[in-house]
C-alpha cells in the first residue's frame, strides 16, 4: 500500500510540473504599422504588440517579403532583433525598403507567431515634384527664394521622406530642411519654401532635394557671374531629374549631369568625392550607370549609407585587389574577386546600415557548378572572414545582382559557397500571380516547447528510478 502511495504522489508531481511550465508562459501577437504606403527609402515603424503572462525569454523577430523576394532592412535595433526577456509592451522595428512591391510582415516572439499584414513600397517617382528657379544667375551678394511642392496624385496617403542639401555657401533658412518621415494624404501636395542667401563666389553651386531613395527629384543651381542676372522656373518633374537644368559639377573626370559628387577613375577602380551628406537619410552612390569599367572590375554597382550626423567631404575610394592580402586567411567557397572600399571623413561609428549592391556574371556561377542562391560577400577586417547577409535581387540575360548588409568598409571578397544537399529553405506559399510570401503557422499560438520535453523526459526518469527501488525484492538478514 505504502509502494503505491508513493507512485501516485509522483505522478501527480509529475502532472503539476508539466502544466505548470506548460502555462509559464503565453504570449499574445498584434502586428502594427505607422503606414500602409511609403516611398522605397523612408524609414517607417512596425510594432510589434505584445500582450505576455507568465515568464517568457527568447527572439522576437520580423519576417518580411515581397512578391519579388526583397526584404525590409531593420535599422533599428541595430541587431534586428530583440533578445532576452519578454513583457507585455510594444517593441518597434524601423525598418525602409530598398525596392517598390507589395510586403507581407509577420511577427515572431519566442514560439508565438502574429497574423500577417501588407504594406505598399512604392517608387518615389510616383511623386509629382516641381520647384523654381532651377536656375539662377547672381552678381552679387544677396539672397533668393527657393519653393518647391513634392504632389501626391494618388486617391491614398503615402508616407515618405525628403532632404534638400545645398553646397558650401549657400544658406537655407525657412522650412526643415529634411525629415525622416511625413505623410501627404491623397491628391494633396507638400509646399516647402527657403530663404537662400550667398555671398560672392566663383563658378556654379546646386542645392538637391532628395525623396525617399531617389536622389535626383529636383535640383537648382546658382550661377554667380558679372553682369545680368537670370532666372529659369522649370517645369513638373516626377523623379526622373526633368525638374534639373543645367546642372554644372567641377571636375576633369568623366562625370554625368545632376550629381553633386566628383569622380576620379583610378587604374583599379575610383575616387568618389560627396562634398555633404545629410544627417538620418538614406545616401546612395550609384557606381553601374556612372563609371561602368569599375563595376566590370569590382562587381560593385551601388553603395548605400545612411549617415549618423552630417557629413563634409566624404571620400569613397572602391579599387579591385588582384589577389587575397597578405597575411589574412582564405575565405570560404570559391572566389570571385576580391576588392576594398575606405571611407575618408567618415568613420565606422558615423555611418549606419550600410549596403552594397553587387553583381556576377551567369557564366562565372555555371562554370564553377554553384547555386545563384549561395553566392555571398564576405568581408575582413584583420581577424578573419565575415560572411554578410546576402540577399539575391533580381537577373538578367548576364548576371545575378545581390545586396549585402554591412557595418563598414573594409577588404571584401565575393563568394561562391558549394551546394550541400542537406540545405533547407523556407517554405513559402505562392499567389496565383506567382508572388511568392512567407508562410506563418497557421494559427497564433505556442509551437513546441523543448523545455516541457526535457523536464518531462527528467521526471519520467525519476519516476521509473523510485518503481525500480520501491518494487525491488527486499532481502531478509
Amino acid at each position: 500500500m505504502k509502494r503505491i502511495l508513493v507512485l501516485f504522489l509522483v505522478l501527480v508531481t509529475l502532472f503539476s510540473s508539466l502544466v505548470i511550465a506548460q502555462e509559464s508562459c503565453s504570449i499574445s501577437l498584434t502586428p502594427s504599422s505607422t503606414t500602409s504606403r511609403a516611398t522605397a527609402g523612408t524609414i517607417f515603424t512596425i510594432n510589434s504588440n505584445i500582450v505576455a503572462s507568465g515568464s517568457c525569454s527568447g527572439e522576437i523577430n520580423l519576417v518580411s517579403s515581397s512578391g519579388e523576394g526583397n526584404q525590409f532592412t531593420v535599422v533599428d535595433p541595430a541587431a534586428g532583433k530583440y533578445s532576452g526577456s519578454i513583457s507585455s509592451q510594444s517593441y518597434p522595428f524601423q525598418v525602409y525598403a530598398g525596392q517598390s512591391g507589395t510586403y507581407t510582415y509577420y511577427i515572431t516572439a519566442a514560439s508565438t507567431t502574429s497574423s500577417s499584414a501588407v504594406i505598399q513600397i512604392v517608387d518615389p517617382s510616383v511623386l509629382t515634384v516641381t520647384g523654381s528657379p532651377s536656375t539662377t544667375s547672381v552678381s552679387s551678394a544677396g539672397s533668393f527664394t527657393l519653393s518647391i511642392s513634392i504632389k501626391n496624385p494618388a486617391s491614398s496617403a503615402v508616407t515618405t521622406s525628403y532632404s534638400l542639401v545645398a553646397s558650401s555657401g549657400l544658406n537655407l533658412s525657412g522650412d526643415p530642411t529634411s525629415t525622416n518621415s511625413t505623410t501627404i494624404g491623397a491628391g494633396s501636395t507638400l509646399a516647402l519654401q527657403w530663404t537662400v542667401s550667398y555671398t560672392t563666389f566663383s563658378g556654379s553651386k546646386t542645392i538637391r532635394l532628395t525623396v525617399g531613395s531617389n536622389t535626383d527629384m529636383f535640383t537648382s543651381t546658382v550661377t554667380f557671374q558679372t553682369g545680368s542676372v537670370t532666372t529659369t522656373t522649370p517645369s513638373s518633374g516626377t523623379g526622373t531629374g526633368s525638374g534639373t537644368q543645367n546642372v554644372t559639377t567641377t571636375t576633369s573626370e568623366r562625370v554625368p549631369p545632376g550629381k553633386n559628387k566628383t569622380i576620379v577613375i583610378t587604374p583599379g577602380g575610383a575616387i568618389i568625392s560627396i562634398p555633404e551628406v545629410a544627417a538620418n537619410h538614406r545616401s546612395s552612390v550609384s557606381i553601374i550607370g556612372e563609371i561602368t569599367n569599375v563595376t566590370d572590375l569590382t562587381g560593385v554597382t551601388e553603395i548605400q549609407f545612411v549617415a549618423k550626423k552630417d557629413l563634409k567631404n566624404l571620400k569613397l575610394t572602391v579599387s579591385k585587389l588582384d589577389a587575397k592580402p597578405t597575411g589574412i586567411p582564405n575565405p570560404r567557397g570559391k572566389v570571385h574577386n576580391y576588392l576594398e572600399i575606405k571611407g575618408e571623413n567618415a568613420s565606422e561609428a558615423d555611418l549606419r546600415e550600410v549596403v552594397i549592391l553587387f553583381r556576377v556574371e551567369k557564366s562565372w556561377i555555371t562554370q564553377n557548378a554553384l547555386d545563384p542562391a549561395l553566392i555571398k560577400l564576405a568581408r575582413n577586417t584583420g581577424g578573419g572572414w565575415t560572411e554578410l547577409q546576402t540577399t539575391k535581387e533580381r537577373d538578367d540575360a548576364n548576371y545575378y545582382y545581390y545586396k549585402a548588409i554591412t557595418p563598414g568598409f573594409s577588404t571584401f571578397a565575393i563568394i561562391g559557397l558549394e551546394s550541400v544537399s542537406t540545405t533547407t529553405h523556407p517554405t513559402r506559399s505562392t499567389t496565383t500571380s506567382g508572388e511568392e510570401f512567407p508562410t506563418p503557422p497557421p494559427e497564433e499560438g505556442k509551437g513546441f516547447d523543448w523545455n516541457i520535453a526535457i523536464l518531462a523526459i527528467i521526471l519520467i526518469a525519476i519516476l521509473g528510478g523510485a518503481y525500480a527501488y520501491f518494487m525491488k525484492p527486499k532481502h531478509k538478514r
